[in-house]
């Protein structure tokens, strides 16, 4: 009978290598890279970010023009929106898209509110700049936008949006404008209520009567205040000033 090898059936006496795997130093140093390499692109990430936000807050206030021609449209191209505050000179105020008559109890649309009433906006969102963080964002209106048909308003609160409406008037005289009126007038600009209402860090979006959309640098405007550290609502005499200011900007 043939004898078997049976040495594969014995256990081998050669130790076991050592599973491969990253050591602490080995981690850490790739640790350390990553965040070096998130470090670096962090500013890019923002700076891109900021950019999409400015677009889509210029996006908005195209919308809002075709809303203004919608409006005048319907008015036989004449007036744009009334506002209430505008015309009582309350010049802080014009952000806003509710305001109370003299003789009212409670607030009704107004100035911009009167797009989404009559159905001008086909989103009451374009009102709101994804790059405001005061204390008028979307999110705190959302209830009551909710019911824009609701005639008057459903709340006695006042409604803000993001956005500065000259009242339909030419920034120089103060005078109501047509909406085709040849002049190039400021119609609309980013939140200047207060240092809190300022949608972006740096610059401001304006819309023309002409539709054109401009960015303009708010710093030589407004910077005297913000470096006063202004935080509550920048002085109301100053609102025709800035806008003459931003209107010699866009005649440029």
């Amino acid at each position: 009978m043939k004898n078997t090898d049976d040495t594969s059936l014995t256990l081998s006496t050669r130790p076991f290598k050592s599973a491969a795997g990253f050591s602490l130093i080995e981690l850490l140093v790739t640790l350390s890279i990553i965040a070096l390499l998130f470090g670096i692109m962090m500013p890019t990430l923002k700076g891109v970010r900021g950019s999409a936000e400015k677009l889509m807050c210029a996006n908005n206030m195209r919308s809002i023009y075709y809303g203004f021609n919608g409006y005048a449209n319907d008015q036989s191209r004449q007036f744009m929106p009334t506002s209430i505050p505008y015309d009582t000179k309350q010049f802080q105020n014009t952000m806003a898209i509710t305001a109370k008559e003299s003789s009212a109890d409670h607030e009704e649309w107004d100035g911009l509110g009167l797009l989404l009433k009559y159905g001008y906006l086909d989103n009451c969102k374009c009102l709101y700049c994804p790059s405001h963080h005061g204390d008028h964002s979307f999110e705190t209106y959302q209830a009551d936008l909710e019911n824009i048909s609701t005639h008057p308003v459903s709340t006695d609160r006042q409604l803000f949006c993001n956005y500065q409406y000259a009242g339909g008037c030419d920034t120089k005289t103060g005078k109501r404008i047509l909406f085709n009126d040849i002049a190039n007038n400021v119609l609309l600009t980013d939140g200047m209520r207060s240092a809190k209402d300022f949608n972006h860090a740096k610059g401001s979006n304006s819309l023309s009567s002409g539709g054109e959309i401009r960015w303009f640098n708010n710093e030589k405007f407004l910077a005297p205040k913000l470096n006063a550290r202004i935080t509550g609502e920048i002085p109301n005499e100053s609102f025709p000033k800035i806008w003459a200011s931003i209107q010699k900007e866009i005649d440029r």
